[in-house]
């Protein structure tokens, strides 16, 4: 298959699969991540903020 016939196929199934979204399993899986705040969402801009410094050295520019 020619590549440009296979990027052709890709194209196609992706929008398919983007038509198709179920938002009610993204909604669910959003809702169930654990962020280690026992506090709630109290200090979540901190915690992110130190979590991106500390895994990818983020800084502000």
């Amino acid at each position: 298959m020619a590549d440009e016939k296979k990027a052709e196929l890709l194209w196609n199934e992706l929008e398919t699969n983007l038509a198709n979204i179920d938002e009610d399993v993204i909604i669910e899986n959003a809702v169930s991540i654990d962020m280690d705040l026992e506090g709630g969402d109290v200090g979540i801009e901190d915690t992110l903020y130190q979590y991106f410094s500390d895994e990818y050295k983020a800084s502000e520019a």
